[in-house]
């Protein structure tokens, strides 16, 4: 930067000094103090640069390192997901003097974890509301253990013994047939 402002400044500097008069120095040209105090700011100011440049290196050194950690617990043995649903209770009539309202609702969260392609933890509870209390519970708790590409081996609290339909159809939000199938496994209390 000092080049740049030496370039412009000292053939001006060396013309007004050939003349033998003090123009230059009228003209708003530093004096020579002047240019010493304006040669150490720009020396002060390299080191921030300097210092400034540093900094930004070492931060991306840093983003880097973050980047490889991540990408590293990505493919990590275990993998975990959450997921769930929501689902609330509205009641309707047409009746006079009855008011629409919400009647309570519940929170359904699901957890899985799976260990490499060998097991895999899957739970899902149910926190719900009627307006009046709380109540929870574990719906089911299974661990699966994969024993071939063919075979599952499942131990826990589960929904249905065989197939699918039970555990795909079991959210109120899915399920609106009045009944279950005919071949499900269900368990005591109402249909889900």
């Amino acid at each position: 930067m000092f080049k740049k402002m030496s370039g412009a400044i000292l053939p001006a500097l060396a013309l007004a000094l050939a003349a033998g008069n003090g123009t230059a120095l009228a003209a708003g040209m530093p004096a020579g103090s002047d240019i010493k105090a304006i040669q150490k700011r720009v020396d002060r100011l390299q080191k921030e640069l300097d210092a400034t440049k540093r900094a930004a290196d070492r931060a991306a050194q840093l983003a880097d390192t973050a980047q490889r950690e991540a990408t590293a617990a990505d493919s990590d043995d275990i993998k975990w997901r959450f997921a769930g649903s929501v689902a609330a209770n509205y009641g309707s009539n047409n009746m006079k003097g009855s008011s629409d309202t919400f009647t309570g609702g519940s929170f359904m969260p699901i957890f899985l974890v799976r260990y490499k392609d060998l097991l895999e933890l899957e739970a899902h509870m149910e926190v719900a509301n009627n307006g009046s209390e709380t109540k929870t519970s574990l719906e089911y708790a299974q661990l699966d253990l994969f024993a071939t590409d063919w075979a599952t081996i499942v131990a826990g609290k589960f929904l249905s013994p065989l197939g699918q339909f039970q555990q795909a159809i079991h959210p109120p939000w899915i399920n609106k047939l009045p009944t279950v199938r005919q071949a499900s496994w269900r368990t005591a209390g109402p249909n889900p």
